[in-house]
């Protein structure tokens, strides 16, 4: 690359780059690169509805995907920059009102949330099995801090979320998602002003319902913009997810 088409390049991806930076976000989350890219491709999705000329989209992707035109015509950066500058302000407002739902997110730990209503420090799984039932909180074995939360969350949007190898923001949700019924839940995550789904951990994490789980149900308020997590029994996680929807095994912090 010469240094022509080096500064071209920084200019277009200024104006083309999407306004969260979703890598910093999800604190490098083991996994997380699947779900970095949706909200990518919908940032692009995005540019596409305002962009004066389809093309320019098409470009954004290639730049956020493969660092540059994948024809390697730098020269077309040139007007689709200048474009791309008169519309950002708009594009970036779109994409903040309908994604950037989950930037900022504050994930409590179980000591945090509600004075610690799901932890009881020195319990055995025996005990909290017993301290359960009748309709007591459910209980963490360990008070998982904010950042192994966060990387369950995001390791969990990316298994769920993933992409098939031919996804494009031209497509459908349906077409791009590899799993089945992927894609109305995620326009449930986008439109609901709270949102909850249940994972499965490695090993036992507590203890719900008079029973040892290792089922964990993830609430989401975006309208506080907060995030806690308690167990859950198997049986109620198959209910909190949609029907259909499998229940996902993703490593949860201390086991």
């Amino acid at each position: 690359m010469t240094p022509r088409e080096a500064a071209i390049l920084a200019d277009f991806r200024r104006e083309g780059e999407c306004p969260v930076d979703w890598t910093a976000e999800m604190a490098m989350s083991a996994g997380s690169g699947r779900a970095r890219i949706i909200l990518d491709l919908e940032w692009v999705r995005v540019v596409e509805s305002w962009a004066f000329e389809r093309r320019e989209a098409t470009l954004v992707e290639e730049v956020q995907l493969f660092d540059g035109p994948m024809l390697g015509n730098f020269d077309e950066l040139v007007p689709a920059t200048g474009n791309l500058k008169l519309r950002r302000s708009r594009a970036v407002t779109d994409y903040l009102a309908r994604f950037g739902r989950f930037a900022g997110l504050t994930f409590n730990s179980p000591s945090q949330h509600n004075a610690g209503k799901h932890l009881r420090p020195g319990k055995r799984l025996e005990e909290m099995v017993a301290a359960t039932t009748g309709g007591a909180a459910a209980l963490f074995l360990h008070d998982h801090s904010a950042d192994e939360l966060r990387s369950a969350f995001w390791m969990w949007i990316d298994f769920a979320f993933g992409l098939n190898t031919e996804a494009s923001f031209a497509k459908p949700d349906e077409e791009n998602f590899a799993m089945e019924g992927a894609g109305p839940f995620w326009r449930s995550f986008l439109t609901a002003n709270s949102s909850r789904f249940a994972l499965k951990s490695m090993a036992a994490i507590g203890a719900s319902e008079g029973e040892a789980t290792d089922c964990v149900c993830f609430d989401v308020s975006f309208g506080a913009r907060t995030v806690h997590a308690f167990p859950v029994t198997e049986r109620k996680a198959l209910a909190i997810n949609p029907p259909g929807f499998p229940l996902l095994g993703v490593e949860f912090g201390r086991q």
